[in-house]
């Protein structure tokens, strides 16, 4: 009872995280693009039960491998089609780096710094951000992660080659170094298998550098821990292919050259992209370690401290630069950059002026959160968006202002109390599932699809076909549990690189995909109970609908007619979605 009691502020600490990741995970509307998509693909996985190659509306998805979509389709298999079922694999693999996270600080600092740690990995605000999304990222994290630190205990166990050689010591390791290189392949491999091979990008291009510094290149490698690695992805490619047999082409040459040489996917940036998402990706981290950085660059006492330091300036300083000379570019990119940034905000705090720092640190947060405040009213101003969203956004940065100054003036008050910091540090972001929700609900409601779903299941029966013209809003099929047939030029509309690319031999043989004057036929034929989706801004299509099928509804993006066939299922009022103003 007693360890349980003096372990009490980090049992807290990860409650409070979990209650951020978890509050109302359902609460809002799949996001499109991304989660509409994914969560499509999830819930075909979980249909079709073929865990071995994504689909989307019914199409191969070469666009990412298969684990973080077969993690949600076996959720989406056990519990069902819900927003919180498809979100839920993002938190557990948040919460599993959490855990490594933990485990590796264990030998690193004492009790009350990895509560710090913890509290700056968790109180990122881009962790919390893609924790709760249905999106690779926080997967990628959690085995980059793995990787990079079980390598790293790999190599600081590992004799220098020099020392081998002088003693004539066989070059064999023990078996409690291999047990962490195994450890190391194995998240490498598991990384590849949830976003390609940037995931062994990540890990080796910190710790290769790492061993060469440290003469030791050759203890990460080993018979056991590379047949390991193999087995794990041999036999996913050798099944894989056999049902597209370009998987391996198309893995390499668009998602990996194309993708980080060529603007050809639309995802590049400026030089700068980066530098000022880092930041604000993870505030409390950036800032604690900008406080006491000077502690970084003095404290030389212990050799075994300033190894794992020039680990964590590696694992910052080389896949910045990576994503920074990458012609694609997005914020959750940086991801896997935040463990890092949270080890060296412990390395801060354990040799450094702590006090002083969470001073500093406590002033800043107020001073964030008076200004988050005070500028609540204005910042819808600076935004174009529906009228709902802009409503809702006042409430919340006042509610998220005042919780970040309630913590930096307690901070600022309790510097020395060490775990009760590390609670004060995760707060501002842990709070914001709790104050957000009507404006998550808002933003949902015009990103989603959920809209056209819910009134359409008026007139949706068991045989109405639902058919795309050049539209395909991509959480739709989710929602309704059905794919959609697209009447399309390229099928841009799936948002699918590997789809667009091989558009005219996948159109040949699957009738998910129509040609773009498809949809007049089948208006004028009408053999079975069908519905039409059209852009909003496609006023010929709309006109042409409009003259034979009554309005279902229409948002901001889409409008929906029919259904045809059947036409006492028909409604006589159409609804309304939302719109700019």
């Amino acid at each position: 009872m007693g360890r349980l009691f003096k372990n009490w502020p980090e049992a807290a600490l990860f409650i409070a995280a979990l209650a951020g990741f978890t509050w109302n995970l359902g609460a809002y509307p799949l996001l499109d693009p991304d989660e509409g998509r994914n969560a499509e693909v999830m819930r075909e996985m979980a249909a079709s039960n073929n865990y071995l190659v994504p689909h989307l509306n019914t199409l191969p998805y070469l666009d990412k491998p298969p684990l973080y979509f077969a993690a949600g389709g076996l959720a989406v298999k056990a519990f069902g089609r819900a927003e919180w079922v498809v979100r839920m694999p993002s938190v557990l693999f948040t919460l599993a780096t959490l855990l490594v996270l933990w485990l590796a600080t264990r030998s690193w600092y004492d009790r009350g710094i990895r509560s710090v740690v913890i509290a700056v990995f968790a109180g990122a605000p881009l962790v919390l951000g893609f924790a709760r999304t249905t999106i690779f990222d926080s997967a990628l994290t959690l085995f980059v992660t793995t990787g990079i630190l079980a390598f790293q205990r790999a190599v600081d166990q590992a004799p220098p080659r020099r020392r081998e050689k002088e003693t004539g010591a066989p070059r064999a390791t023990t078996n409690y170094t291999e047990a962490w290189l195994t450890a190391g392949w194995t998240a490498m491999a598991l990384g590849i298998l949830t976003k390609g091979p940037v995931a062994a990008a990540l890990v080796l291009l910190v710790t290769l550098p790492y061993a060469a510094w440290r003469k030791r290149l050759r203890a990460l490698v080993a018979p056991l821990p590379l047949l390991v690695f193999l087995s794990i992805l041999v036999p996913w490619l050798a099944a894989a292919s056999r049902q597209v047999p370009d998987l391996i082409s198309y893995a390499i040459k668009v998602e990996t050259v194309e993708r980080l040489f060529t603007p050809n996917l639309n995802r590049t940036g400026p030089w700068w992209y980066f530098f000022p998402i880092l930041p604000a990706a993870v505030m409390q981290g950036a800032l604690l370690t900008a406080f006491g950085f000077r502690t970084l660059l003095r404290n030389r006492a212990d050799e075994t401290l300033l190894w794992r330091r020039r680990l964590l300036f590696l694992w910052v300083i080389v896949p910045f630069v990576f994503f920074t000379l990458s012609q694609s570019k997005r914020p959750h990119y940086i991801l896997p950059l935040i463990p890092a940034v949270a080890l060296l905000a412990g390395q801060v705090m354990q040799y450094g002026n702590a006090r002083k720092v969470l001073s500093h640190l406590g002033i800043t947060l107020a001073l964030i959160g008076l200004l988050l405040a005070g500028t609540s009213r204005l910042i819808p101003h600076l935004l174009t968006t529906t009228p709902r969203v802009e409503a809702a956004i006042p409430g919340v940065a006042m509610a998220l202002g005042a919780v970040t100054l309630g913590a930096g003036v307690m901070l600022w008050l309790l510097q020395a109390r060490i775990n009760v910091a590390a609670l004060l540090l995760v707060a501002p972001t842990a709070a914001i599932p709790f104050v957000s929700t009507p404006l998550m609900q808002a933003v949902g409601e015009d990103r989603s699809a959920r809209p056209l779903a819910r009134a359409m299941e008026r007139v949706l029966t068991s045989d109405t076909e639902v058919l795309g013209i050049r539209a395909y809003p991509l959480s739709l099929p989710f929602y309704i549990n059905r794919e959609i047939v697209l009447a399309t030029r390229d099928a841009s509309e799936l948002t699918s690189n590997y789809i667009r690319r091989n558009f005219a031999r996948l159109s040949e043989a699957n009738p998910q995909l129509q040609t773009a004057s498809l949809w007049r036929e089948a208006l004028l034929t009408c053999n079975r109970p069908r519905i039409f989706i059209s852009r909003r801004a496609d006023a010929e299509t709309r006109t042409f609908l409009a003259a034979s099928l009554p309005l279902i509804i229409e948002t901001r993006k889409f409008a929906v007619y029919g259904p045809c066939g059947v036409r006492s299922l028909a409604l006589s009022a159409p609804v309304r979605g939302t719109g700019r103003r």
